[in-house]
């Protein structure tokens, strides 16, 4: 016993000058603030996707417009612009969904058409239909495609308004203030010529006029007949954007390359093809912007190439889509902002 006790008493005799390690600091929780409430973890939700962009054709700026205007050359479809209001729905989705179509940014659509078998056109009278005219619109601008209006055509005018000058301005008026929210721009119909010749200088101021009153802000354009500048008399007190919408016939030389073969004349003076002859109206328009004459101009081509159609058509010579696209594309190197015609782009 007393030989264990020894033992004892040696081991702590041995440990007695060892240091220990000290001990951990011992942490104390912050004081509670009664002002403040806890916060509550939070779950996060599951992935939510979003929901796709609604289609607005509106956005695509019209100053680099691209439309196929007389294409294709299938006869179910061929210029649509002046049929599409006697469509129904699902044949509207077929044209917009078109391969020569689909690219393209704008569609023109006529609201008041007359009886045209060459163009396969019927009647409608779009002031009498207002909520299914700005249901088309409504229907192209989701298909992603900004509407261009024209107010109504020739046969409209002849046939069912009989040519009456008062009738025409009334819905012209009408016609404009029914899409003016709906579209980029309007004209009154086609080749403004071959209604009201150049000395119809009042009549012709008129129907522009009439399209001011019906919507005061909305960019106003003219087309007229094959080489046929654009008169500014036409948009005198009519204020805002003005377009001249060229036509520069299916033959006529392409030019832009200052070739003796591709010089043309057209009562006014000589032209290096097609191409001169937009040019020429880009600059003597712009001079009228410049001396006040006109607030805004925009030069572009509206016709220039169509397929074929049908093997006896008289409107020759004719062009593939990529053939009038290249077309097009020498008319924007020479003075057009857009191209109504071949869609063409700037490369």
């Amino acid at each position: 016993m007393s030989w264990l006790l020894m033992r004892l008493l040696s081991i702590v005799r041995s440990l007695w000058g060892r240091r220990l390690p000290p001990a951990p600091p011992v942490v104390f929780p912050p004081p509670v603030d009664p002002t403040v409430t806890p916060e509550t973890p939070v779950t996060p939700d599951p992935e939510v996707m979003p929901e796709p962009p609604v289609a607005n054709g509106l956005r695509h700026p019209w100053r680099q417009a691209t439309a196929a205007w007389l294409y294709p050359g299938d006869p179910d479809y061929w210029i649509a612009s002046h049929r599409l209001m006697t469509w129904d729905e699902v044949k509207i989705d077929e044209y917009l969904s078109l391969p020569e179509i689909a690219p393209t940014t704008h569609v023109l659509i006529c609201l008041n058409t007359g009886h045209r078998p060459s163009i396969f056109e019927q009647p409608f009278d779009g002031l009498k239909n207002p909520a299914w005219v700005r249901q088309v619109f409504q229907q192209v601008i989701a298909a992603d495609k900004a509407p261009i209006a024209f107010c109504l055509s020739q046969e409209f005018f002849t046939q069912t308004l009989g040519g009456n000058h008062a009738k025409l301005l009334e819905y012209l008026e009408e016609s404009t203030r029914l899409v003016a929210d709906l579209c980029h721009f309007a004209l009154p119909f086609r080749e403004l010529g071959d209604v009201y010749g150049g000395n119809a200088l009042q009549e012709r101021n008129d129907l522009f006029r009439a399209m001011r009153r019906g919507a005061p802000s909305l960019p106003l354009a003219e087309h007229e007949r094959t080489l046929e500048q654009i008169p500014v008399q036409d948009f005198r007190g009519v204020g805002g954007t003005i377009i001249s919408g060229l036509q520069t016939g299916f033959g006529t030389p392409t030019g832009g390359h200052d070739r003796p073969e591709d010089r043309i004349e057209d009562g006014h003076g000589f032209y290096d093809g097609a191409a001169g002859f937009i040019r020429a109206n880009g600059e003597r328009m712009a001079r009228y912007v410049t001396a006040g004459q006109l607030e805004d101009h925009v030069n572009a081509v509206f016709e220039h190439s169509l397929p074929l159609v049908y093997p006896s058509q008289t409107w020759t010579p004719t062009r593939t889509l990529a053939e009038a696209q290249v077309r097009g594309q020498t008319f924007l190197q020479h003075g057009a902002a857009f191209d109504l015609s071949g869609g063409a782009v700037r490369v």
